[in-house]
């Protein structure tokens, strides 16, 4: 089974599958609700970006308080993170 497969609707690649329509539907499924965690660790990962970009914004408008309030952010982001995975990983989802 190639990836081109799960990116390609076609009739020849679902015909060269030897499960139904429904079961590659209901698989496709499963395998993004079984990624929730990973999706809510790109969410994170995305977040803490942002934050240590803020910095340097502030930094080039010369805000020291903008400066104060994106390392809070970077560490607050990183502080949920940090928590949200290891709660992740002890319930078996990671």
């Amino acid at each position: 089974m190639s990836f081109s497969t799960f990116l390609f609707f076609t009739s020849e690649n679902l015909a060269n599958l030897s499960i139904s329509f429904d079961n590659r539907i209901t698989i496709i499924f499963w395998r993004i609700v079984m990624n929730k965690a990973k999706i809510v660790m790109a969410i994170f990962a995305l977040a803490g970006v942002l934050a240590m970009c803020s910095i340097g914004w502030a930094i080039a408008i010369g805000s020291i308080s903008g400066i104060i309030g994106g390392i809070v952010a970077v560490c607050v982001v990183f502080g949920f993170a940090f928590k949200t995975k290891r709660q992740f990983r002890d319930q078996g989802l990671l």
